[in-house]
């Protein structure tokens, strides 16, 4: 599949357009693609990543998404302005986990290439667990994570309702606010 094909619905529907926090989870097979090299590292570095959004269609659809954010702002909803709110948006909600092994040989070389692994991320180092100590994991984590899946995304909120309140009132503003 195409690497830019699908990372763009993660960026332009989930953490750009609507605000909803996502990770992106990239394991050592997807750094075989040059451009998925260089993509990670302008996203670590908060930078746009080039002709992404190249179809009309694609441009389109941020802008009819955030030109609501900007009049919510108070802010004329041109293509900078709408465009500069989106990346403010990605760059708080969108978080890139590397998995990455530093015994291969291509440990050091992706370090040396991508600079931002070394200066935009933290960096925790695991060592390797006993058979028995996965399985346990495992055993407690996954039927819990079944449990909540067959609930729905956020059981508590429903219940709840999703009451405005001050603290998202204030993430909603720090959002979409223009650096």
């Amino acid at each position: 599949a195409d690497w830019r094909g699908e990372l763009k619905p993660s960026l332009l529907q989930a953490a750009g357009s609507e605000g909803k926090p996502q990770v992106l989870l990239l394991g050592e097979l997807q750094f075989f693609d040059e451009t998925a090299l260089q993509d990670t590292s302008r996203l670590l570095e908060g930078n746009e990543i080039p002709q992404l959004f190249q179809a009309a269609e694609d441009t389109e659809a941020v802008i009819q998404r955030c030109s609501s954010l900007c009049r919510e702002l108070r802010l004329e909803p041109t293509n900078p302005n709408v465009f500069a709110v989106f990346q403010r948006r990605l760059r708080r909600r969108l978080h890139c986990v590397l998995v990455m092994n530093p015994n291969s040989q291509d440990f050091r070389k992706r370090l040396r290439e991508l600079p931002a692994i070394t200066s935009r991320c933290t960096i925790d180092w695991f060592q390797e667990w006993p058979e028995e100590a996965l399985q346990a994991v495992a055993e407690r984590l996954i039927p819990e994570a079944l449990a909540e899946a067959e609930a729905g995304d956020n059981p508590g909120a429903s219940a709840l309702g999703e009451q405005p309140t001050a603290e998202k009132e204030e993430n909603k503003e720090q959002d979409v606010e223009p650096e």
